[in-house]
């Protein structure tokens, strides 16, 4: 998966009143996503980009972007005391860890450890402009985590659809400059001259290898961006970027959906009738005829059990009820029957 990969300086200093600070979650996310950039920014046309870049129409140097996008993002805290039967679960239901991208650990004041884990989007799906769209993950993982509590081995466990950064900053009039050995200074300097960047001063930095420039053609983004572009092409095998000066850096998140305090499912057991029978499969299969023929389908009579009903019956936590639930609660059945070791 292909990043633009910006080279930032942090800077301590946090702006007062900022942009970012004072506007809402949810705009703040549509701005990434081109559906609605603020008074005073437009958007950079950069097809380099990974995410989309903004900069202040008077003030090129001024820029806001959204780094760091993750999607299905499940928190889990679990006590080191109970690691080890945490990592039995872990290998047993091995198929759902293994679907998210990526995965992180953290342990926090030496008695919890933090596991993280979240989905990365590719570059052509992650421009979502219709939140409802986002692929999630809710019913697999609610599942999942009624699993790990049922068997108390965890201590809390969150659930994000999103999770973002939004940066805001300004570019500085330094680049730097990869792939271009110490040697061949003097050669680098007439490429940058050549190009029209008369006053262009180089500095080699021992420990990384590699060069910064700087000059007071760099001043505005509009500048930075060109040299850039323009030393990568009339110079062979450099690799250019700018300096980024990072003044605000705000989380972006979707409302957390605290899988601990929601009411456990009954899971193959839509009739609620405290067992698992090969009646609950005919509910399954009748209420998925009567969506496949577009008549109303409903599990119980009752409006508010309805939607208890339905999750019990979506066994695989996909959001639907199709015949592989069915499937799955017979052979659930059938194996219960059979005195043999039955789950979910």
């Amino acid at each position: 998966m292909k990043k633009k990969k910006w080279t930032a300086v942090i800077v301590c200093a946090v702006l007062a009143g900022s942009l970012f600070t004072a506007m809402p979650a949810e705009a703040l996310y549509q701005i990434t996503f081109d559906m609605e950039i603020p008074d005073g920014y437009e958007q950079v046309e950069d097809a380099d980009a990974y995410y989309p870049i903004y900069w202040r129409t008077d003030h090129h140097s001024n820029f806001m972007t959204m780094n760091n996008y993750h999607c299905n993002v499940l928190f889990l805290t679990v006590p080191k005391e109970k690691l080890e039967s945490y990592r039995e679960l872990e290998t047993q239901y091995a198929d759902f860890f293994a679907s998210f991208d990526e995965s992180y650990e953290n342990t926090l004041y030496d008695d919890v450890v933090q596991i993280r884990l979240w989905d990365v989007l590719e570059k052509k799906t992650n421009l979502i402009e219709d939140l409802e769209n986002a692929e999630s993950k809710e019913g697999i993982v609610r599942k999942m985590c009624q699993t790990l509590r049922e068997a108390d081995v965890i201590e809390s466990a969150e659930y994000y659809p999103y999770c973002a950064q939004v940066v805001q900053g300004f570019y500085s009039n330094v680049m730097t400059i990869w792939n271009v050995p110490k040697t061949e200074q003097e050669q680098l300097l007439a490429a940058f001259k050549q190009l029209g960047y008369e006053d262009v001063i180089l500095t080699w930095n021992e420990s990384t290898g590699n060069y910064s420039a700087r000059a007071s053609a760099f001043q505005n983004a509009d500048g930075i961006l060109a040299a850039t572009k323009a030393l990568e092409k009339n110079y062979e095998g450099a690799k250019a970027e700018p300096i980024l000066e990072v003044l605000d850096n705000s989380s972006v998140n979707a409302s957390a959906v605290d899988m601990m305090n929601l009411p456990l499912i009954s899971y193959g057991d839509p009739d609620d009738d405290g067992t698992v029978s090969v009646e609950d499969a005919v509910w399954v299969l009748t209420y998925y005829a009567q969506q496949s023929a577009g008549l109303e389908a409903q599990l119980t009579q009752a409006t508010a059990t309805e939607e208890s009903a339905f999750l019990a019956a979506d066994v695989d936590g996909d959001g639907q009820i199709t015949v592989e639930d069915a499937v799955a609660i017979l052979t659930y059945y059938a194996k219960k029957s059979a005195g043999l070791d039955a789950a979910w």
